[in-house]
């Protein structure tokens, strides 16, 4: 479509262009494409969602990748204050363990990873005054909070409710985080 003719910073009903669309799928190829016809890389949907953060969010690896090294600001926020690495942090799930068996690596263990080689930094709070760490804690995803720690992630913070980190992570039934 885009050799025939197709605008690349077209945009659907709700602010979302096809760069978005194909971060938000996990489309490295069609992401690629659409960078080479000059689709805007900072678009924003309605809510300031970025295709950075649609791929973060969705433990895109290679997307991430692709759009970080075309330029990709990587702490851009959404109007809840969301950055790429808070999404990938607020969404990931600890991986499955089954008995006998050590777990594979979270999905987006390899996202945090890029975002914060990057230059993302863990101590940006969201609209609730949440951390990257305070929901990697808080859903017990060990292999992120030890990144996060790594790169100087703050266990001093507190969000709105004054709950930090180290409280989050024993809220958990496994409190081994």
């Amino acid at each position: 479509l885009l050799d025939a003719g197709a605008d690349p910073r077209a945009t659907d009903a709700y602010g979302s262009g096809a760069l978005a669309w194909a971060a938000r799928g996990g489309h490295a190829a069609a992401a690629e494409a659409l960078l080479a016809k000059q689709a805007p890389l900072e678009q924003a949907d309605a809510a300031g969602a970025t295709a950075l953060m649609l791929a973060s969010e969705g433990a895109h690896t290679e997307v991430v990748t692709l759009l970080l090294a075309s330029g990709a600001a990587c702490d851009a926020a959404d109007e809840r204050g969301f950055t790429a690495l808070l999404l990938a942090c607020a969404v990931a799930a600890p991986p499955k363990k089954s008995r006998g068996s050590t777990a594979d690596p979270c999905a987006h263990d390899a996202v945090v990873a890029r975002l914060l080689d990057a230059g993302s930094s863990p101590n940006v709070q969201d609209g609730i005054g949440r951390s990257a760490l305070m929901y990697a804690a808080g859903s017990g995803l060990k292999q992120i909070v030890g990144l996060l720690l790594g790169r100087g992630a703050d266990v001093r913070l507190l969000d709105h409710c004054g709950e930090g980190a180290i409280s989050l992570a024993e809220a958990r039934v496994d409190t081994t985080v």
